[in-house]
């Protein structure tokens, strides 16, 4: 998909020779952003992303997207960064940040409501040390912690 796009906007750039200068757009998207990048502006950050690959052979994002929070448990996996501990305290708060509710959040992961409750608050506490400046899944689990109890 992303060397359609790249094609088709190879082609109001630079005409005959957009097969070639799309791949050249592709290879470097590839290998500068990775293949995974998630495109936050979306088709107009593309656009801009091929356009000034194209005549400037360079792009710098305006700003670093937000990872996901699927994105950085999965990094902290591979990487083998966590505890035992701390893969229970963020598996739970990133559930109950897709449920809002320390009800259901026990109810699918099979534990107790206050058990739940204690890993979220403990990876809500957590979180400024693993990361400095990242944004908790979903808003801060603290924020809607009253509404649930």
């Amino acid at each position: 998909m992303l060397r359609e796009l790249v094609i088709y906007m190879a082609r109001k750039v630079a005409g005959a020779e957009a097969e070639e200068l799309a791949s050249e757009a592709v290879a470097w998207v590839e290998q500068n952003l990775g293949p995974g990048y998630s495109w936050p502006g979306n088709y107009r950050e593309l656009e801009q992303c091929v356009r000034n690959v194209l005549i400037r052979r360079d792009y710098k994002p305006s700003a670093q997207p937000l990872q996901v929070p699927e994105d950085e448990l999965a990094h902290a996996l591979r990487s083998g960064q966590l505890t035992a501990e701390q893969l229970v305290c963020r598996y739970c708060a990133y559930i109950y940040s897709q449920t809002g509710s320390y009800e259901e959040t026990a109810r699918r992961l099979q534990l107790d409501r206050r058990t739940v409750k204690a890993k979220v608050d403990l990876a809500v506490l957590d979180a400024p040390r693993q990361d400095a400046g990242a944004r908790e899944p979903g808003g801060s689990p603290a924020s809607r912690a009253d509404s649930d109890m």
